[in-house]
């Protein structure tokens, strides 16, 4: 909140300073997120996080995107950065990525995940997978050598298919 009171003060400055009106409307539709409505088989991009281990030494930030094809069948993107705080030579910031797939027809579900460690400094990380009704992200730290994360944040919903604010609607693919 307070960040988008700064900006939103700095644009106004910025405008009364300069008088660009072209300027204040970039301001505007920067600030304002993007929304999917429920006529929309896609999500736009939208953006993730800041989110962190329970000790606030690793931080993850991102972005996702999803495009729908038909009913369960989409394209799911999810990129981002990964920040390593604690600056030890023991210690790495991780992230871990939970996500569930529709496998057929009979609603059976699928569940995998993907992650990602950094030691040292950030990290920039992407993957895409397909037709994915759920993602979730969790931040923790890890030892340097272990496959054992620690100190995790809680597991954060990044996209629901089912969940009302992603808009998506079975009936929706019923109807088209």
């Amino acid at each position: 909140m307070r960040i988008r009171k700064f900006f939103g003060v700095a644009a106004a400055t910025a405008i009364l300073a300069t008088g660009m009106v072209g300027f204040a409307s970039t301001a505007a539709n920067a600030s304002t997120q993007n929304t999917l409505t429920a006529s929309s088989p896609d999500w736009e991009d939208d953006s993730w996080g800041a989110y962190y281990s329970k000790n606030h030494k690793a931080k993850a930030k991102g972005w996702i995107d999803v495009d729908y094809y038909d009913d369960e069948d989409n394209k799911v993107r999810v990129g981002g950065k990964l920040w390593d705080y604690d600056h030890s030579n023991k210690k790495c910031a991780y992230v871990v990525f939970r996500y569930t797939k529709w496998s057929d027809h009979e609603d059976d579900w699928y569940t995998d995940y993907v992650s990602y460690k950094e030691c040292g400094w950030d990290k920039k990380f992407s993957f895409t997978r397909y037709d994915v009704s759920q993602v979730q992200v969790k931040v923790c730290q890890i030892d340097k050598w272990s496959s054992y994360p620690y100190k995790c944040g809680y597991w954060k919903d990044i996209y629901n298919a089912y969940d009302d604010d992603y808009g998506y609607d079975e009936d929706y693919w019923d109807e088209h």
